[in-house]
């Protein structure tokens, strides 16, 4: 039968090439599930890998995919062992993966239990063991934050569709600019365990200027933009 244009098509190629994946949204799929991305962010965030990583990661799949927006990004599946056992057990690893997901330039796929903490990892036999029933109540704090991004990403356009520009890269700290017509939204990364002062130049086609007030939607935190940058102190291991 005939779906119509609103059906969504994805599928699953367990691989890290991007090239390869693109073969494939170039011919029957509008999407996949983006492992290029996904090993990038476990190496990155589950095991403090540079940020630089993640920052060329990011460039390399845009510049391939023949539709990157429309590519799934995902922490965890069926397939692959939980991102907090990955992380050794620290949710504010995940909680700054999660950042990072609702915010790029993909279309977030989230498997469940994630909301929830849940873990799951592999036995001695190597099987992986990541398909329990869910455990509703688990973590109200998780649960929290969850609907706190995703609150935040359906609020702001910006974040839905908005074009997506780097705006500065070091191993522990990555900022970008998500951008439509009716708004721009900035983002800032600290994957570090200590908090980071940052000052970060704003794009020379960014619309911001100087005297601006810029919130954190998550903390309530503001920041007056000054001589075209965005000086800051980034949280730990937390998205800004």
């Amino acid at each position: 039968q005939y779906a119509g244009q609103d059906f969504y098509l994805v599928g699953e190629c367990f691989d890290g090439d991007p090239a390869k994946l693109n073969k494939f949204q170039g011919a029957d799929m509008d999407a996949l599930f983006d492992y290029p991305l996904h090993f990038t962010m476990k190496n990155v965030f589950a095991h403090d890998g540079s940020m630089r990583e993640l920052a060329n990661k990011m460039a390399e799949c845009d510049a391939k995919y023949e539709h990157p927006e429309m590519m799934s990004a995902f922490l965890d599946n069926h397939d692959t062992v939980r991102f907090l056992t990955e992380a050794g057990g620290d949710k504010n690893k995940m909680k700054l993966a999660l950042g990072f997901q609702m915010t790029i330039n993909r279309i977030p796929s989230v498997y469940y239990g994630t909301e929830q903490a849940m873990d799951g990892g592999c036995d001695i036999m190597g099987e992986i063991h990541n398909r329990d029933d869910m455990e509703f109540g688990k973590d109200p704090d998780m649960l929290a934050y969850f609907k706190q991004l995703t609150t935040i990403r359906q609020e702001n356009p910006a974040l839905r569709t908005g074009d997506m520009k780097e705006m500065w890269q070091d191993d522990k700290v990555l900022a970008y600019s998500r951008s439509c017509p009716e708004q721009e939204a900035i983002v800032i990364l600290n994957n570090n365990y200590n908090p980071e002062y940052r000052e970060i130049p704003l794009r020379a086609e960014s619309g911001i200027k100087d005297g601006t007030v810029m919130m954190d939607k998550m903390t309530g935190k503001t920041v007056t933009v000054q001589n075209g940058k965005i000086c800051a102190t980034i949280d730990p291991k937390r998205p800004g």
